[in-house]
């Protein structure tokens, strides 16, 4: 099998046709994790993910991938938070704005 260490007389219940597998990915968190990915110096931080409206007034431009991405103000929406913004309080329904009083 794929990138498993079983072969075809396992009996592990991962690989049983009987049953379904479930798994849980957290998309959540995904988002953070791919800019963490883009710089390191994010990693340990509370930091959240935000969708600005680029044709809003205020709003962040439309940036490209090797784009300093740390944006300092505005109010957008969250799209995706750390695991130590959460802890912090920060949730997905906050404005960046209410985000950055928690943190």
């Amino acid at each position: 099998s794929v990138g498993s260490a079983c072969d075809d007389t396992c009996t592990c219940p991962a690989m049983s046709t009987a049953g379904a597998v479930v798994g849980f990915i957290d998309m959540d968190c995904f988002y953070v994790a791919v800019e963490r990915r883009r710089d390191p110096r994010l990693i340990g931080l509370p930091c959240a993910v935000v969708q600005y409206n680029s044709r809003q007034r205020g709003g962040a431009p439309d940036l490209p991938p090797e784009a300093n991405r740390w944006v300092r103000g505005g109010s957008g929406g969250i799209i995706a938070v750390s695991y130590e913004a959460r802890h912090r309080g920060v949730t997905r329904q906050m404005s960046a704005f209410e985000a950055r009083k928690h943190c």
